[in-house]
């Protein structure tokens, strides 16, 4: 027990339990309400929204950066983008709030928000790409289809593959 092992390995899972442990004490029903963006990144984020918008662009940049490369190399070629959903883009409506993980500060209800804002913003900024063809499936799914957040179950994979399969099909067939 007093081994320089044993007490890392005590140390790491005191950190993984207060990581993953909720207080439903501290999460009260006035953490779970939802915000608009503009609340949740000045309250949560301490942000501006401008800022908040120069740091999403940054991601989107490196996206959009990505597929100009990959359409520079193949100019001849067609691609898609396929924007798959989580368990929190799938809905508004978030069940079983208390035993989901849940980021510091933030909760499912604002992680719906958010990824709901950086996929419209992306999907807006992919679509003006020539060559690339865009599919948003985010809002597709039931709570049935996650793990978690977003791995998907056995019923998951089988339900997104019906919903993709057409999507190639028809772009293989022109």
């Amino acid at each position: 027990e007093n081994t320089y092992s044993w007490g890392y390995l005590r140390l790491v899972k005191n950190k993984i339990n207060k990581i993953n442990k909720i207080n439903n004490s501290e999460l009260s029903l006035a953490n779970l309400e939802s915000e608009s963006l503009s609340e949740i990144v000045s309250k949560k984020f301490n942000i501006s929204m401008e800022e908040y918008n120069q740091k999403k662009s940054i991601f989107i940049e490196s996206v959009i950066r990505n597929f100009k490369s990959m359409i520079a190399i193949n100019p001849t070629d067609e691609f898609l983008f396929i924007y798959l959903p989580t368990k929190f883009s799938f809905s508004n409506k978030q069940e079983n709030l208390y035993a989901r993980y849940i980021t510091p500060n933030l909760n499912p209800l604002d992680l719906h928000i958010i990824e709901a804002d950086y996929r419209s913003s992306l999907i807006k900024s992919l679509n003006k790409l020539d060559h690339l063809k865009t599919y948003d499936l985010a809002d597709k799914g039931s709570s049935d289809w996650f793990y978690d957040e977003s791995h998907y179950t056995i019923k998951g994979h089988q339900e997104i593959s019906k919903l993709i399969y057409p999507i190639f099909s028809n772009s293989l067939e022109t």
